[in-house]
């Protein structure tokens, strides 16, 4: 069972890493299409 646990704990972490680098790559590309108008920080729940 702690096995399992840790396994869920570190898809749990790669998941959230992967989260991150596509949000921050989305909002890089939408700050360099658009560098007058930053990108909405509502959206970041």
């Amino acid at each position: 069972a702690q096995a399992e646990e840790k396994l869920d704990l570190s898809l749990n972490m790669e998941m959230n890493n992967l989260q991150l680098s596509h949000i921050d790559s989305v909002s890089a590309i939408k700050s360099s299409i658009k560098p007058y108008s930053p990108p909405p920080q509502q959206q970041q729940q």
